[in-house]
């Protein structure tokens, strides 16, 4: 059976439940760390060990991870013993103004909610590491454009950063972007309305450019 590592924080702990419906309802073992426990000597040796026998890597994105992360935690992601793995980053559409975190690579990011819709995208994804499931169908691919600075004030709270908008029954939608900041490539997770993502890379605000068809032809989305 193939193993999933969840990296969580301590201090955060909303999306254990969620995940926990999840694997419950797939052939996937799965084993928990704590962003707490990146990088302390007496566990490194064991944290090496359970990222080796992981086919991916699930790191959860919070506000409680926000204050655990410190600056080099994640660099295990460019290591040899890391370097195969799949990533996931997930993160909640509320709080990516409020998470600054930058993962030094990601194969899919969830901009997401923790609702039952969400529960089977992440099912789906996380079922091609079952034995004998077929790969992921080719994505559709969207262009990034940079957001300035005042244009992504207008989607978040200035007094606390929490966003504006809500998606929430959005249908999930996946597509594929490379990010014109830092080059990195990777499937995004995403309410199928929501045109605001930040790159769990670089850290810079983008909007989504989706071609939507039309007895015409297919043209791109106007900015919300």
């Amino acid at each position: 059976m193939k193993q999933i590592l969840v990296i969580n924080s301590l201090a955060d702990q909303r999306f254990v439940p969620f995940f926990e419906k999840v694997f419950a309802t797939i052939s996937v073992a799965t084993v928990w760390e704590d962003y707490e426990n990146i990088g302390k000597k007496n566990s490194w040796s064991h944290f090496q060990n359970t990222v080796e026998a992981s086919k991916a890597l699930f790191l959860i994105l919070s506000q409680g991870a926000q204050t655990s992360v410190k600056e080099g935690d994640l660099d295990f992601l460019k290591l040899d013993f890391a370097k195969d793995k799949d990533v996931f980053v997930f993160e909640h559409c509320e709080d990516i103004k409020r998470i600054s975190i930058r993962v030094p690579r990601v194969n899919h990011y969830f901009s997401m909610y923790i609702t039952n819709a969400w529960t089977s995208e992440v099912m789906a994804s996380a079922s091609f590491f079952e034995p004998l499931i077929p790969s992921p169908v080719a994505l559709s691919e969207v262009k990034l454009e940079r957001l300035n600075p005042a244009a992504v004030e207008n989607y978040f709270s200035t007094a606390t950063g929490r966003a504006l908008f809500d998606f929430s029954t959005s249908r999930p939608a996946v597509k594929k972007a490379v990010c014109p900041e830092c080059s990195s490539a990777y499937a995004i997770h995403s309410p199928a309305d929501m045109r605001i993502l930040r790159c769990p890379v670089c850290g810079d605000f983008f909007e989504m450019k989706i071609p939507v068809t039309t007895d015409a032809s297919s043209v791109e989305s106007v900015a919300r």
